[in-house]
């Protein structure tokens, strides 16, 4: 099957479109499969806090029966599984070229991919008139109101650039065009309705094969289309933990394995010497 059918026939099988207009003004949407669980209670706890807003935990289909209560009893649970995720790129489906490029990048993509992937079809599916997508890794520590009151105001979507040393490392091993800007979209606002959005849905379903990641074709989708409605936004609202903790930052993304395992035994201190039950039950 070559890539132009491989293409056209996904775009056929999968209907791309917004769920039903909300009602609810604001919210946010957080995604979970069964090897996130572990970060629920720990996210919760940092985003209660210092905010109230409504939350909708995605289940990518094979949480625990015990994160699943755990999910019902502090917001909306919804469950979503594609009935055919074949439009996902498979490792020999790709060029060679990009794959031994992709594997010099990261070799753990492969597992990465669908789950990546399927993400952007869930923001369509948002009750919220607007919405903050929020990452599992990301540590919510102050209050995001802005978010909504701002930047979502004077724009259909906000997200923030990473950092330009990173895009040069992207650019040197060839993911990255010489003048494109990479985005991270763990922390990610949007109206319903947001033309990015849906595009970027559309894409990911007809282009997905091409890049190594859901950030990697939006960064190209924005630096083609520079007249979408988008705001960045300061990194104090997805700042990496890579680069040490910044205390003027709202929210603090743990993002890689490195970050995950100091986020681990963080977790195991808290709950030993502070009493803070940070554990699923």
């Amino acid at each position: 099957m070559t890539k132009k059918n491989y293409s056209a026939d996904m775009t056929k099988k999968i209907e791309v479109k917004w769920s039903v207009k909300p009602t609810i003004p604001e919210g946010i949407i957080v995604g979970c499969n069964r090897n996130q669980e572990w970060l629920l209670p720990w996210w919760w706890v940092n985003f209660s806090l210092h905010n109230s807003y409504p939350i909708t935990f995605v289940n990518f289909g094979d949480m625990s029966e015990t994160a699943i209560r755990w999910c019902q009893n502090r917001g909306n649970l919804i469950d979503f599984v594609l009935k055919d995720d074949s439009f996902i790129a498979l490792k020999e489906q790709i060029s060679p070229d990009l794959v031994k490029i992709w594997d010099k990048h990261n070799p753990d993509i492969w597992d990465c991919r669908r789950v990546w992937f399927q993400k952007t079809l869930v923001l369509l599916q948002t009750p919220y008139q607007k919405t903050v997508w929020i990452d599992l890794d990301c540590q919510v520590i102050k209050p995001i109101q802005q978010i909504f009151d701002e930047f979502l105001e004077d724009s259909e979507t906000a997200i923030v650039h990473e950092p330009d040393m990173y895009d040069e490392q992207k650019r040197e091993i060839g993911i990255l065009l010489e003048d494109e800007k990479m985005v991270n979209a763990g922390v990610l606002a949007y109206r319903h309705g947001a033309a990015v959005i849906l595009e970027w849905a559309k894409q990911i379903i007809e282009k997905n094969h091409l890049f190594f990641s859901d950030q990697y074709l939006l960064a190209r989708i924005l630096y083609l289309q520079p007249s979408l409605s988008v705001m960045y936004i300061s990194d104090y609202y997805n700042w990496f933990v890579a680069d040490g903790i910044n205390p003027k930052a709202t929210i603090l993304h743990w993002w890689g394995p490195a970050n995950k395992y100091m986020l681990q035994e963080e977790i195991k201190y808290l709950s030993k010497h502070f009493l803070i039950d940070l554990y699923m039950k």
